[in-house]
């Protein structure tokens, strides 16, 4: 049983195993907004999620009166890999008893420990093994934690995972992200940082990348990640990708504001190898009330992912042997206790 003591480790990372399958189902819908989530179009099919749930300080809208309701929203949506914003420790520790078939992977953005929110990324444990994780900042100095060099409101990071697929031994990147709200100006570089370092991780990696972004489409931060030129890494709006006619007023923020006018600032993009087969922002209300300032937002992906160079035979674990060398590898490194623990060492 995991101990509230353990958050207090510099990276949270907690698996938990489990012998849940993926069932074919019917097709997915293809609608703009969701008020009747459709189910994954095939076993094969990856639906990602990304949903800004609103820190758990603001006390105009207790944590504790929106907890089960993000919980039955991203539960709804049944996400493989989903990216949240805005969490604070105690929040992804509801998140993790109530999700606890994920891994979930993050560092606190003030201090790089358990200070400020964490852009949280889970995975679905059953389905994917982690290859490597790290959180940057945005900022001219992406490796000290807590580093804000641009003029940021708050201090700004990104989570990273190469993760591999334990059916075809494939793998890809996902990044999740909070662009800031005042700065344009820390926008803009934050969007070409995460540009340029993403295709650092493996050349001709997949990529997926969750956030909220704070801009429109068409924005400069928006041209940056969707339309750079001359860059290693392409991505595209899945959103727009499957909805090219969605009005621009469409949002994926109300602002618990009833008739609210707002903009597509929360985005999943991905690059060329995965095609958009649905994608839909999720205006449920949950109990009467929605459970965040923000609407979640998903998409489900096909595509085929970089193959790891040649297959090697399993372990007692069914894992490939060269993951299994990499988590021995990655335990004698000097790693935060916590990322080690998913290898074996350090306590739980």
């Amino acid at each position: 049983m995991r101990s509230r003591a353990s958050l207090s480790l510099v990276v949270l990372l907690v698996a938990v195993w489990s012998a849940c399958q993926h069932a074919p189902t019917k097709p997915a819908r293809r609608v703009a907004i969701e008020r009747h989530m459709p189910a994954l179009a095939t076993s094969t099919t990856l639906r990602v999620a990304s949903f800004n749930i609103l820190q758990a300080g603001n006390k105009a809208y207790p944590w504790e009166e929106r907890r089960d309701s993000v919980a039955a929203c991203l539960r709804d949506m049944d996400p493989d890999i989903f990216g949240v914003q805005e969490a604070l420790i105690g929040q992804l520790d509801d998140l993790m008893d109530a999700f606890p078939d994920y891994t979930c992977i993050g560092r606190g953005r003030d201090d790089g420990g358990t200070r400020g929110e964490f852009m949280g990324l889970f995975y679905r444990t059953n389905r994917f093994v982690l290859k490597q994780a790290e959180v940057f900042w945005l900022s001219d100095t992406p490796e000290i934690p807590g580093s804000n060099t641009w003029g940021a409101a708050c201090v700004r990071c990104a989570t990273v995972a190469i993760l591999i697929d334990r059916d075809n031994e494939t793998s890809l990147g996902v990044c999740n992200t909070h662009l800031d709200h005042i700065s344009a100006a820390a926008r803009e570089k934050g969007a070409a940082l995460i540009r340029k370092r993403l295709p650092t991780y493996g050349k001709g990696l997949p990529w997926i990348v969750t956030g909220d972004f704070n801009s429109p489409p068409g924005s400069v931060p928006y041209v940056a990640l969707v339309e750079p030129e001359g860059s290693e890494l392409r991505l595209a709006d899945t959103f727009a990708a499957v909805h090219p006619s969605a009005p621009p007023a469409t949002s994926s923020l109300h602002g618990y504001v009833e008739k609210f006018k707002g903009t597509r600032i929360d985005w999943i993009l991905a690059s060329p190898e995965f095609k958009p087969l649905a994608a839909g922002i999720n205006q449920f209300k949950y109990r009467g009330r929605y459970p965040s300032d923000h609407f979640a937002v998903w998409a489900d992906l096909k595509g085929k992912a970089a193959p790891i160079k040649r297959r090697k035979p399993r372990d007692r674990a069914g894992l490939p042997t060269e993951t299994v060398d990499e988590r021995q590898a990655q335990a004698s490194n000097p790693l935060p206790i916590s990322l080690r623990r998913l290898f074996g060492g350090g306590p739980r």
